[in-house]
């Protein structure tokens, strides 16, 4: 899903000409061919995503895997990508001509936050020792 996203779901193969600002202009996402089907699709993506994690949460908590999951890692990703994409791409922030820069600066950094994040993940089984007595 993150490429899909980092090229516009594919708008970038689209060009259709320069703004003002010398920025390329691509077609927008409903008017691909295949357009009407990216937003639906993500949706089931992040559902079946979802899906699969309680499975795998649930599955864990039966035989006693615990998941360390490190919480800083993973909140700079959240950050950074929605500054990234809603703060910089959207325009709700105004830093001249480096919005651009900001942006694919966020974007990147998420990345590299998103891969320190899984290295750091780490799975690790909980031993229950039950003790049997026997009434004489």
């Amino acid at each position: 899903m993150m490429i899909g996203r980092e090229l516009s779901w594919g708008r970038v193969f689209y060009p259709i000409g320069m703004d003002k600002n010398g920025e390329q202009i691509f077609v927008k996402v409903h008017e691909l061919w295949y357009g009407s089907v990216v937003y639906p699709m993500v949706g089931i993506l992040i559902l079946i995503v979802l899906i699969l994690l309680g499975v795998y949460f649930y599955q864990s908590r039966r035989q006693g895997i615990c998941w360390y999951i490190p919480l800083g890692e993973f909140l700079f990703f959240i950050v950074t990508s929605i500054l990234g994409q809603c703060v910089f791409d959207r325009g709700l922030v105004q830093f001249g001509n480096y919005n651009q820069l900001l942006e694919e600066s966020c974007e990147i950094i998420a990345y590299i936050a998103l891969i320190c994040c899984t290295y750091d993940i780490s799975f690790k089984r909980r031993y229950i020792h039950i003790r049997y007595f026997s009434i004489r």
